[in-house]
């Protein structure tokens, strides 16, 4: 499909020109949904948490290479905060480090939620740019092509000047939607209607 040349330079002209309104119209969007991304990053936490084995690095024997091994020690600690697991808890995933001697890094569960999370936040920030067009724009039907081509273009301009930025790492995404990562992982199962003890009391 062709891009729509008028309507692309009519919606990045108004974003370029009108930025601080924009990225506070997508501060709005992003805390009206406040509610509905916790609920979200918690239903993460709990899929990350049932499936979840506790591993232990160990040095291992290699004497060329310093990355070490895990070691499988049975079931997560249900007892230990939020924080900690996204910290300290290993997915048993590795990453390559292109370093001589230590060619392997071991993921974390900040590192694995931390790519749910910009995904999760970048889909809200691709429709609250969408509904700001609309709202400036009326008369047009804009598209999400439309407000992906402008994204193209100004996405670090508004990504900077809006909650989208605290979504990188994980942690940050919890703290901003409230969650309090001092809490236990057990916290996250429960089921009380009445109150949601993984989140902070305002």
């Amino acid at each position: 499909m062709a891009k729509n040349e008028d309507g692309y330079e009519k919606y990045l002209g108004y974003i370029e020109d009108s930025l601080d309104e924009v990225a506070e119209k997508v501060t709005r969007i992003f805390n009206e949904r406040k509610k509905g991304l916790a609920a979200t990053l918690c239903g993460m936490l709990r899929d990350a948490v049932s499936c979840a084995t506790h591993y232990e690095w160990r040095r291992g024997d290699c004497p060329y290479d310093t990355s070490g091994e895990l070691k499988d020690c049975g079931d997560i600690d249900l007892n230990i905060s939020i924080a900690d697991f996204l910290e300290e808890e290993y997915t048993g995933g590795t990453k390559a480090t292109y370093v001589s001697g230590h060619g392997l890094s071991y993921e974390t569960y900040q590192d694995s939620l931390t790519n749910d999370t910009i995904t999760l936040c970048e889909n809200v920030l691709r429709d609250a740019v969408r509904i700001c067009l609309q709202e400036a724009f009326p008369e047009d039907e804009v598209s999400e092509r439309d407000a992906e081509e402008v994204i193209y273009e100004c996405h670090d301009d508004i990504y900077d000047n809006c909650p989208a930025e605290s979504f990188w790492p994980c942690s940050g995404a919890l703290e901003y939607c409230g969650i309090d990562t001092e809490m236990p992982l057990k916290s996250l199962f429960d089921t009380k209607k009445e109150k949601i003890v993984a989140f902070r009391t305002k």
